[in-house]
């Protein structure tokens, strides 16, 4: 009689085999888990950025036609895709120094060339505005925050007459 070998894994061999594999398959689900939830923020960030681009166009918009801009702050509720956040608009003045402070030297020089002409503080003045629109939401646990800023230059009437 003729001996017949089998040629195959032990039930040790395959519990091993099994073991590895499932730890490999679940390393790589959570890759792909983190994977989707950076890209759920990425997602998200990117409409927040394309809502804040669009309050800013409008913004600017207002500020070509009209030429003017006015200190505000504005606040309200806001849904990005499927999330809701703040929005929040702030338009502020900021202070520019006067060209005597930058200055100093040319200034006294004006005065001893010329000491006779008087230097008018009734000028109407440029003023610079800084607006700051700010998107706040929450999402993974964490609070996400995205923000543009520019600055409005609003010249007096008298100088975009003279300008144009």
């Amino acid at each position: 009689m003729k001996k017949i070998f089998f040629r195959g894994f032990t039930l040790v061999e395959l519990m091993v085999a099994v073991s590895i594999l499932t730890i490999g398959i679940t390393g790589v689900s959570r890759s792909f888990i983190g994977i989707i939830a950076a890209l759920d923020v990425i997602d998200v960030e990117f409409q927040a950025m394309q809502f804040l681009e669009t309050k800013m166009n409008k913004l600017e918009g207002e500020f070509i036609k009209t030429q003017q801009i006015k200190s505000v702050t504005v606040q309200e509720e806001v849904v990005i895709g499927v999330r809701s956040g703040v929005y929040k608009l702030e338009v502020i003045a900021v202070d520019v120094p006067e060209e005597k402070d930058v200055y100093p030297q040319e200034q006294d020089l004006g005065k001893i060339i010329e000491p006779n002409k008087a230097i008018s503080k009734e000028e109407p003045k440029t003023q610079l505005y800084q607006a700051k629109l700010t998107l706040t939401w929450q999402q993974s646990a964490r609070e996400r925050v995205a923000k543009l800023e520019t600055f409005f230059l609003e010249t007096p009437k008298e100088e975009q007459a003279a300008l144009e």
